[in-house]
């Protein structure tokens, strides 16, 4: 996912929360190739292919708005949207779009100086 140097961090992490039946489904794929991939290498670099994705994107967005290592917010914000996303699917009724944008926000303003609220 190549995303313009202008498009907002939180925009595109809200993009890719389970928010919809399609983004769902991605989601509950991803979720039993990671299952899988902690008991088989070769699955293993499906994780390892979006985890380099994500570090080689974030860094430079959140440039000159995090306090601190771009590389330890990055990780922050890709554990955040990971648990989100977990207990969406997991819990769909409990975790509707608006909760789950509304705790991205949370995590997101925490970390990124100046955040938009």
């Amino acid at each position: 996912m190549k995303m313009p140097s202008t498009t907002d961090v939180f925009d595109v992490l809200a993009t890719v929360l389970p928010i919809d039946a399609v983004t769902i489904e991605n989601w509950r794929f991803a979720f039993s190739v990671r299952t899988s991939a902690m008991f088989d290498p070769d699955l293993r670099r499906f994780d390892r292919m979006i985890l380099e994705h994500w570090n080689s994107y974030l860094p430079g967005q959140l440039a000159g708005r995090v306090d601190g290592d771009l590389h330890d917010a990055c990780r922050h914000l890709i554990a955040l949207v990971d648990g989100i996303a977990l207990q969406a699917v997991l819990n769909p009724l409990d975790w509707p779009a608006d909760k789950q944008i509304h705790h991205l926000r949370l995590g997101y303003s925490a970390l990124v100086t100046g955040a938009r609220q």
